[in-house]
C-alpha cells in the first residue's frame, strides 16, 4: 500500500484518488454459495462487505469507478467470496483491472465461472506483460449479448 500511496501523491492525486487494502473475508467470513441466495440474502450480506470501508472513509464513495488488484485468484476457497465481495462495491460502469499470474486450471476455471455466475464479463486485454507471464484482465458486469472472452493460461 505505500507504494501505491506515494503514487498517487507523487502524481497530485491526492484529492482525487486513495488506495486502501480490501479484506474480502472482515469483518466475517462470507458464505460460500451467497449466489444462490436470494437477493434480500445479497444485499444484507454486502453491508458486511462494506462495513470495514466506513473505518477507511466517513462517507465511502460507493461503489467504485475503478478498482485495481493484482494477484488475487489463486486459493480456491476464497474465489467465490471475492467476485462476490467486489460485486457489492461496482455499478453498472465499473472497471475492475486484475494483474494475474496463473497459478492453476482449476482456479482459472473457478475465477471464470464465478464472474459469470454473477453476470460479469471479463476480458483479456493484456498477455505477458514485458515477458512476464502475467496477464491484465478486465472485468465489467455483463452487457446483454456479451461473453467472456478471457482464456487464462493454464498452469
Amino acid at each position: 500500500m505505500p507504494g501505491l500511496q506515494f503514487n498517487i501523491r507523487l502524481n497530485g492525486l491526492g484529492n482525487r484518488a486513495s488506495a486502501h487494502p480490501f479484506d474480502w473475508l472482515a469483518p466475517g467470513q462470507l458464505p460460500v454459495g451467497a449466489a444462490g441466495g436470494t437477493s434480500h440474502y445479497m444485499r444484507q450480506t454486502c453491508k458486511f462487505v462494506r462495513q470495514p470501508l466506513l473505518r477507511i472513509w466517513a462517507d465511502p464513495p460507493l461503489p467504485f469507478d475503478l478498482i485495481l488488484g493484482a494477484d488475487v485468484f489463486w486459493v480456491p476457497e476464497l474465489i467465490e467470496p471475492l467476485v462476490f465481495s467486489l460485486s457489492c462495491i461496482m455499478h453498472s460502469k465499473t472497471t475492475i483491472l486484475i494483474a494475474h499470474q496463473s497459478r492453476s486450471k482449476h482456479s482459472d476455471d473457478l475465477m471464470i465461472k464465478w464472474f459469470g455466475v454473477y453476470g460479469f464479463n471479463v476480458q483479456t486485454i493484456e498477455r505477458g506483460v514485458f515477458g512476464s507471464p502475467i496477464d491484465i484482465l478486465r472485468i465489467t458486469q455483463r452487457v446483454a449479448g456479451s461473453v467472456t472472452t478471457a482464456v487464462p493460461r493454464a498452469a
